[in-house]
């Protein structure tokens, strides 16, 4: 595990709650799956949550390359299958 689960499970529940993810570019949305993935903490309803927004606001010419890989990586990282992406 990693020292701060709870804080982890706080962000994102914050994150799933709020119908926000409008707000966050592309870089903030992979800095945060990259993170989860990074300290090994699996959150399904945060993964679920951002896929679908991704996939609904369709607007993947938008994301840089670097972005592209570091979320898809995340989602790999942490065993999360995501087949819409």
């Amino acid at each position: 595990g990693h020292p701060s689960p709870q804080l982890f499970n706080k962000v994102a529940n914050h994150i799933v709650v709020h119908d926000n993810l409008n707000t966050y570019k592309p870089q903030e949305l992979a800095n945060i799956l990259w993170a989860y993935a990074k300290v090994g903490h699996p959150s399904p309803q945060l993964f679920n949550k951002v896929a679908n927004h991704i996939v609904v606001h369709d607007n993947l010419n938008t994301y840089k390359p670097q972005e592209l890989a570091n979320i898809l990586w995340a989602y790999a990282k942490v065993g999360h299958p995501s087949p819409q992406l």
